[in-house]
């Protein structure tokens, strides 16, 4: 791989010219720019359906898979650490072929491998029988390192396609549909495993389908329509100057609690798998019903914290969430009934989906259309970072620190993942809003959040038909 690299590096229009021949032209109709953005809105909608379904069949059983193949708890760490670090550490060379090469393009370029990349995956415990568990982790790198290398081109390119008044609600609404999507690929995805719950033919299954929906999406951006971008000889600057200048201003102490945030969250982040497999040995049924759980509660609530953001402001949402999914890893430690573990996964899934919503949106309010690919390529890097140290200490932690009173082992990565997260939230309290918004109390927004969810429910209703009297 590095290899392949050094020769990218040496003859940079040889792939140039490899990207440039991707997309596959499609005859269309004479239209206005206006209907061109609407197309493009509702096939980006449609990618993100088939993009969920990669996700539901393969990355949310990627854990599962390393652990059926014997994986250490250091393992799953490395599984988690090493490909979140080391991906966007390529965006930087991405952003580089931004100057010769169209944001589309590169997009496609990405979405391409990475639908590849599943085939060497499903086919490990069936040609690398001894050293599988090793090669999980280098083979899932590639996946990410291929899937995010489009990554920066696809934040900005959406950023322009979506109008800054809407963001909240239409990315709320693509990830309602998203979140349903990987629902029911991981649903569908965990009753395979249960029904081949001997060897890795479900594995082969569930991975051959991630690959196919990949696959789908890449037709479906190929039909986008993209905004030139004209790039200023100024806009680049380097990692090291955005790293000096971020302590002192806004966008700075945002990316810097982002990055915090990762690290902390994944010091347990990556057993909650184990915990619930190894520990409570869950069935891969049980498994499914708990991934289930938060991914309802995730699509469900995203619109809704789309709104609150356009109303009250994304910073808004950011310090609410924090302190909610501060509560989570302390929860994890009060029982282990499955249906309790349920019941904090609708706490996560509600708590994580307005977080995650809103730093996206933040990004788009606060970056400029010329800047918004290298910041958020500096942000992927240092989150990335941040989920290294997180998940590969907390690997450590789980390996070789043992605390006899402790019900379970895990119990203490799950303990200093939210002490960590406390001590971290009064970075995100010093994060303005840069658009104006609404200023009400607190629990006035929550009213508006209360009516807004029970709108939601009874369209929930009518769609199964129930009455509601």
């Amino acid at each position: 791989m590095c290899n392949f690299f050094k020769k990218v590096n040496k003859n940079k229009n040889e792939l140039v010219k490899f990207i440039n021949k991707l997309s596959i032209k499609i005859v269309m109709k004479k239209e206005s720019v206006k209907e061109k953005v609407k197309r493009s809105l509702k096939s980006a909608n449609h990618d993100a359906i088939a993009t969920s379904a990669m996700i539901g069949f393969g990355e949310r059983y990627i854990s599962a898979f390393a652990i059926a193949l014997g994986a250490s708890n250091l393992i799953i760490g490395l599984l988690t650490a090493l490909p979140q670090s080391i991906a966007p550490l390529f965006q930087l060379y991405a952003l580089r072929l931004l100057r010769y090469v169209n944001r589309k393009k590169l997009v496609l370029f990405s979405v391409l491998l990475q639908s590849l990349m599943w085939i060497p995956i499903l086919l490990i415990p069936f040609i690398f029988k001894k050293i599988g568990v090793y090669l999980i982790v280098p083979f899932v790198i590639l996946y990410f390192l291929f899937g995010g290398f489009g990554g920066p081109a696809w934040v900005s390119w959406m950023g322009d396609l979506v109008n800054k008044s809407q963001r909240g609600i239409y990315f709320g609404k693509r990830n309602e549909m998203a979140g349903l999507t990987s629902l029911v690929a991981v649903f569908i995805a965990g009753y395979v495993l249960d029904l081949f719950s001997k060897g890795f033919v479900g594995f082969a299954i569930i991975f051959g389908l991630a690959s196919m929906f990949r696959l789908i999406a890449f037709f479906l951006i190929n039909k986008m329509y993209e905004p030139k971008l004209v790039l200023e000889q100024k806009y680049y600057f380097s990692l090291f100057k955005f790293i000096q200048r971020m302590k002192n201003n806004n966008f700075g102490r945002f990316v810097i609690y982002i990055a915090l945030l990762n690290l902390t969250a994944n010091i347990a982040g990556p057993f909650y798998a184990v915990y619930m497999l190894r520990d409570l040995a869950f069935s891969y049924k049980m498994f499914m019903f708990v991934t289930i759980t938060a991914s309802i509660i995730s699509f469900l609530s995203m619109p809704l914290w789309g709104k609150f953001g356009d109303k009250y402001g994304n910073v808004r949402v950011m310090k609410i969430t924090a302190y909610l999914v501060t509560l989570m890893p302390f929860l994890w430690m009060f029982y282990d009934n499955f249906y309790y573990i349920l019941a904090i996964q609708l706490v996560g899934g509600f708590a994580w989906a307005g977080m995650n919503l809103s730093h996206l949106n933040f990004i788009y309010d606060t970056v400029t259309q010329q800047r918004r690919a290298i910041c958020s390529c500096y942000l992927n890097i240092l989150r990335g970072i941040g989920i290294a140290i997180g998940a590969i200490g907390g690997g450590l932690v789980a390996n070789y620190v043992h605390v006899d009173y402790l019900k379970y082992s895990l119990y203490l990565v799950f303990l200093l993942s939210g002490i960590f997260r406390f001590l971290i939230i009064p970075i995100i309290l010093h994060v303005k809003e840069v658009r104006p918004v609404e200023k009400r109390p607190l629990h006035h927004m929550f009213d508006t959040l209360h009516d807004s969810a029970f709108s939601k429910m009874r369209g929930l209703y009518g769609m199964f038909g129930i009455s509601k009297k």
